[in-house]
């Protein structure tokens, strides 16, 4: 589950550290303290790099969660990011991603993949290696940034609202503070600066706290008690309700803007300041058509892109030797997905965002996983493939979830193969879709509550 959720818990922390040389930051969920950030500057034939070092140690799903991650970036005289290192080490996998811009374009490599990816900056915008970072060096940022996210490999936009002095209410009672919004397509982190410009603490999602502190308090004593899964879930109560049974559930949502509406899946309509999400999952494949049929004008949905290699030779005789010569498109996506379903174990302990060769050859992971396999297999196959984030109920809570949708030839039809089911519930919600990118941003419902009105 919650393959965004390392995305947020590892990039956004970059945003804890303090611009001075040696600051420490600690990283505290629910009150916990589970992790540390270490930020430091050096200047380089006349040139700033920024070097960022962040360990988490949690726990997924009752496993032992820890991720490493190391940073440099490499300012530009106006201070726009030119070139950036990262090492993600998670689960005794590594990622290792260098970024380097020419002109609008950004060059991305990654070790062990011979394909380089080529973002483009868009025209005008000015990249920013983590805009909170001039927060702790006493200026508002600019209000619009982009910036590279070194997980997914895409270009991430930035906005920053800030407001003025106000009465904030503290554990040691009400303080004067400013307080500025860091908003991205994933979610917002919000910090809260005294009269002076100095950062006092920041808020993220899923109750985050990131404080300035001294070396040896930030190292020291990682919390065991916490659980990014339990931390991040909406609990809805037990509703004693068969979701894979039901045709139809009934939520309304507060507190958090619903994006994926006017959908096959589900629709949203607006009622004052509350959301009404009636979930009915399509049931109704075009059992007949073939897949070759399907992908006729579909080509995007079949292409290969970062993290999803459906062009692998080895991928694509995985994916044959799973169909056995099937050519409907329906028929072959339940092979794929009963053969993912059967072969991929749990392991919650790797806390990185994997190539689909990387999922297959260790057989391997959680929901984020399963999506990017099936997406491989499914489009070395021909079979048009979209990524879908969202929530999940299970034992009286929804869940973040990944799976993925197959077109039809009519329609978008979801397939999870982490469950056994043909068809996915009406348990099942979505928050974003699209290629990888796409459906990994945007997805978080930070203090959204759900009420369930009813299924059936």
């Amino acid at each position: 589950m919650l393959r965004r959720l390392f995305t947020l818990l590892v990039l956004s922390l970059v945003a804890a550290s303090a611009w001075s040389e040696g600051t420490w930051v600690t990283l505290k969920l629910n009150g916990v303290k589970v992790g540390y950030t270490q930020y430091r500057t050096e200047i380089r034939s006349g040139r700033t790099v920024r070097i960022t070092h962040e360990v988490l140690q949690t726990k997924l799903l009752g496993q032992e969660l820890m991720i490493d991650l190391k940073s440099e970036a490499d300012l530009s005289a106006d201070g726009q990011m030119a070139r950036s290192h990262t090492l993600m080490v998670s689960g005794g996998r590594e990622v290792d991603v260098t970024a380097t811009r020419t002109g609008d374009e950004l060059v991305v490599s990654v070790k062990g993949d011979p394909k380089p990816v080529t973002l483009t900056v868009p025209k005008g915008a000015y990249l920013s290696d983590d805009p909170a970072f001039d927060l702790f060096a006493g200026t508002i940022p600019r209000e619009a940034s982009v910036s590279f996210d070194p997980q997914n490999l895409s270009i991430v936009a930035n906005t920053v609202r800030s407001s003025g002095l106000a009465q904030i209410d503290t554990p040691t009672g009400k303080v004067q503070a400013r307080k500025v919004e860091v908003q991205d397509t994933r979610a917002t982190t919000t910090f809260y600066l005294t009269s002076k410009g100095d950062v006092m603490w920041a808020d993220g999602p899923f109750g985050i706290r990131m404080e300035p502190t001294t070396e040896a308090e930030a190292s020291q004593g990682l919390g065991e008690e916490s659980d990014l899964a339990t931390a991040s879930r909406i609990e809805v109560g037990d509703l004693n309700v068969d979701f894979f049974a039901a045709k139809e559930s009934r939520w309304t949502v507060t507190g958090a803007q619903m994006r994926v509406t006017d959908d096959p899946h589900q629709t949203v309509v607006t009622n004052g300041d509350e959301q009404i999400l009636s979930v009915h999952p399509a049931r109704s494949p075009n059992r007949k058509v073939l897949i070759s049929q399907a992908s006729q004008g579909k080509e995007e949905w079949i292409a290969p892109e970062p993290k999803i290699p459906s062009d692998d030779p080895g991928m694509r005789k995985v994916a044959l030797n799973m169909i056995g010569g099937e050519t409907r498109l329906w028929a072959a996506t339940q092979k794929i997905r009963k053969s993912v379903h059967d072969q991929l174990g749990v392991n919650a302990g790797i806390g990185v965002l994997r190539d689909g060769r990387e999922v297959w050859a260790t057989k391997e992971g959680v929901c984020r996983d399963h999506a990017v396999l099936m997406a491989t297999l499914l489009r070395a196959v021909n079979i048009p493939t979209r990524l879908v984030s969202g929530l999940v109920y299970q034992s009286g809570a929804l869940y973040y979830h990944a799976w993925v949708e197959v077109w039809d030839g009519k329609q978008w039809l979801a397939a999870d193969s982490t469950r056994p089911q043909e068809f996915v519930s009406s348990g099942h919600v979505k928050t974003a879709q699209g290629h990888l990118a796409e459906a990994t941003g945007g997805f978080l419902l930070a203090g959204g509550r759900f009420r369930f009105v009813r299924g059936g």
